[in-house]
Formats: C-alpha cells, sequence, structure tokens
C-alpha cells in the first residue's frame, strides 16, 4: 500500500468503516510510515477537539441561507462551463463519518458569522473574452470583454474589470483597467509588453460587490516580421556579382531583428538552385551577401 492510498482511507479507518483486510493493510502501513502516523494523529487529534465543543444552536437560517449559496455557485459554475451531465449519470454519494456528524452543528455555528451574511451574497457575475489568442509584443491589441448575470445572462453594466499578462513564474503585467458599458460589455485597448516568444495567462477580473469573477486564457505572445530584399541592379550578365541584401524587422516594434537568420537562395531560370546561404542578422536588420556568377550559365529570369 503506498502513502497516497492509505491516506486515502485513514479517515475510515478512524471510524471504522474499514472492511477486515483493508483495516489490517492500513495498521500495517502505519506502522513503518512516520508521514502516515502523522496525519493519523492529527485526525484524531481533530476529532478530539471537535467532540469536545459544547452543543450550541445554529443561527435562525443558517441552513437555508448555505443552500441557497451553494444553489447559486452550482448554477454559476453549470453557467460559465457549459457543462451538461449525462441523462445517466449518478449523482455524487456522500459517506458521512458517524462520529462526525455528531459535531458537524457545532462546525456549522463556529462559521455561522460568515454566512450570516449570505442573503447580501449574489453569486452571479460571470465573465467571457473574445479577441485573438495570439497576442505581438510591442503592438496594440483589442480585447472584448462580456459581462452578464450567470443565471439571467442579463448584462451588468459599470463595474470594475482589470486585463493581465500572467507569466510562467507568476509576474503579473497590467495590461487595462476599465468598466463594464451599458450593455455589459468592455472593450479593452491592451498595450503588449516586450516579453520573450511563448505562452502565457492572459488573466481577466471583475468584481460586483463582494462578488468576484475571474477568467483566464492560454494565449501566445509571438513576433512577426517584415522581410525587405533588394540587389544592386535588376539584370547581371554572366561573369558579374550579384551584390544582394536582405533587412529585417519586428513588425509591431520596427526593431531590427538583430540575431535572427536568414537564408537566402538563388535559383536559375530552370529551377535549379545555385545558391543557398544562411546569414545571421546584424544590428542594423541587414544580412547581406554576394553571388559572383559564372561566365557560362543559363540565361533567364533567376
Amino acid at each position: 500500500m503506498t502513502c497516497h492510498d492509505c491516506q486515502k482511507l485513514l479517515l475510515d479507518y478512524e471510524g471504522e468503516l474499514l472492511a477486515a483486510n483493508e483495516r489490517s493493510a492500513v495498521a500495517q502501513h502505519v506502522l513503518g510510515c512516520s508521514a502516515c502516523r502523522s496525519e493519523l494523529e492529527a485526525i484524531r487529534l481533530a476529532r478530539a477537539r471537535l467532540t469536545g465543543w459544547p452543543d450550541q444552536d445554529p443561527p435562525e437560517g443558517l441552513a437555508e441561507r448555505t443552500l441557497e449559496h451553494l444553489t447559486r455557485a452550482h448554477r454559476l459554475e453549470r453557467a460559465t462551463t457549459d457543462e451538461i451531465p449525462a441523462a445517466n449519470a449518478n449523482p455524487t454519494r456522500l459517506r458521512i463519518h458517524p462520529w462526525f456528524s455528531s459535531v458537524a452543528a457545532a462546525a456549522l455555528v463556529a462559521v455561522g458569522g460568515y454566512y450570516s451574511h449570505l442573503d447580501s451574497l449574489q453569486v452571479r457575475l460571470a465573465t467571457e473574452i473574445y479577441g485573438s489568442s495570439d497576442l505581438e509584443p510591442a503592438s496594440m491589441s483589442m480585447l472584448r470583454l462580456s459581462l452578464f448575470d450567470a443565471n439571467t445572462r442579463a448584462p451588468i453594466a459599470d463595474k470594475p474589470v482589470t486585463v493581465s499578462l500572467r507569466t510562467s513564474d507568476n509576474q503579473l503585467h497590467p495590461l487595462f483597467h476599465g468598466r463594464s458599458d451599458a450593455h455589459g460589455q468592455v472593450a479593452a485597448q491592451v498595450q503588449v509588453p516586450e516579453l520573450a516568444d511563448g505562452d502565457y495567462q492572459l488573466v481577466v477580473e471583475a468584481a460586483d460587490g463582494i462578488d468576484r469573477d475571474k477568467v483566464t486564457r492560454t494565449i501566445a505572445v509571438k513576433r512577426t516580421y517584415r522581410l525587405l530584399l533588394s540587389s544592386d541592379k535588376p539584370m547581371y550578365q554572366p561573369g558579374q556579382t550579384i551584390h544582394a541584401r536582405a533587412m529585417l524587422f519586428e513588425t509591431a516594434s520596427g526593431h531590427p531583428a538583430e540575431g535572427r537568420t536568414v537564408t537566402l537562395s538563388v535559383q536559375d531560370p530552370k529551377g535549379s538552385r545555385i545558391f543557398k546561404k544562411a546569414i545571421a542578422v546584424d544590428r542594423f536588420g541587414v544580412a547581406a551577401f554576394e553571388l559572383p556568377l559564372a561566365d557560362d550559365l543559363h540565361l533567364g529570369a533567376y
């Protein structure tokens, strides 16, 4: 038995709900594993503390408010994920430990102060993102956001919205801060920072009082380039030398693509390649080459 398997059975072991063979396997594992033994001791300590609480009556209406909150949260989850359970799916079965049920009311009382405000909590805010999944560094991009009621799909107006870009090391780059319009829409114009090419998390956060919604989407940040190829003249004779250069720049920023590689090749009129060379772009964005032509070669367009 592994520690993972053992720790999944510790609650049932302490509650004496396991079959004889499972109980024996857990007991044997706990004897030789300090980590699982510590976990079992923590469960026993928690049980002792819970059972030692005095009986108290829960606040009036606590159960109804809790169920209402859970119902709203379930509706929000269904609206935002569009998950439809299969018609023959069995509902999740919840096992209640006998020793735990005796202290459940006391635990509810301990959090009663928090749930007492559930009547004013509206779990209804949902957010959708529309826009390209590819962004270019140093460019201006437009994202459209939609804020709506998860239950009725009605738009939610005049609510704050923030947009950030999160890196793999959890650094956030703020991109936008604004509010939804009368139709619950947000036209977010964002300036993409100078980041290395790769995948990032686009994080959109919206608020409606104490209700919050946070949506993330994986987007790709990648550069595109403009290439200009020129030669010293448009026509050459056999025996002459072609002097050509390529200029490579980033599309959005206009910066020279220093360090990138340009592959230049020349084909004769019959389609045969007579020259190919990979050249690194210098700090000015230029890659130049020379090609001496033979005295005896095919005439025509190269």
